[in-house]
């Protein structure tokens, strides 16, 4: 298996079935789609500059980076990929995205908090658009402003620059995709007839 990695969003990677075309093209013999009229250096270049393509094509590295995440985080997974202040800091730049629409990082740092370039203060942003959201039960609208704006002033406070970002990896390779780094790992088998994502080992 080798072993794929995804730092943040900047990876797109394809639907699994092409991938696991891709890898018969170059390394299984029984496929119908392998190339055997390559060198063993035509064929890692070929099917690296393929992969890389793949990786490239709609949202579905991002889409794969979330799942990553998500399943890196569970319980009882121990992953060694997700640290505390990467999570905080990944929480704290979509939270704020998902309500203002601007990005953390874009902003100017001062206080404990972010400014936008016409100097309003982020946390005053997010307040707003807690409020006027209907995705938060009004009980429950204190809990996450208080919630974000512990987020926003523990990176501000540590430095955006000085708290690391996420780099998260998975393994791929003949067989599918498989979690690593961590207790529970769940993987796509390629062969099985059902084709879910992930099932636990």
């Amino acid at each position: 298996m080798r072993e794929l990695k995804l730092d943040g969003e900047c990876f797109l990677l394809a639907e699994q079935h092409l991938i696991l075309e891709i890898h018969s093209k170059y390394f299984d013999k029984s496929s119908e789609y392998y190339e055997a009229n390559l060198t063993d250096t035509e064929r890692r270049i070929a099917y690296n500059y393929e992969m890389q393509n793949a990786l490239n094509v709609g949202n579905n590295g991002k889409n794969l980076y979330k799942h990553i995440y998500y399943c890196s985080t569970q319980d009882g997974c121990e992953s060694s990929q997700v640290t505390e202040e990467s999570k905080m800091k990944y929480e704290a730049y979509h939270q704020v995205y998902s309500y203002t629409g601007y990005e953390l990082d874009k902003l100017e740092e001062k206080n404990g908090t972010y400014y936008t370039e016409s100097g309003e203060n982020i946390l005053d942003l997010v307040d707003s658009a807690v409020e006027s959201s209907g995705k938060v039960p009004k009980e429950f609208k204190q809990q996450m402003k208080n919630w974000i704006h512990d987020l926003v002033s523990t990176i501000s406070t540590r430095g955006w620059n000085n708290v690391p970002d996420m780099t998260l990896s998975i393994l791929y390779g003949k067989s599918g995709l498989k979690d690593m780094n961590q207790l529970i790992t769940y993987q796509y088998e390629a062969d099985r007839m059902n084709r879910q994502w992930y099932s636990v080992l």
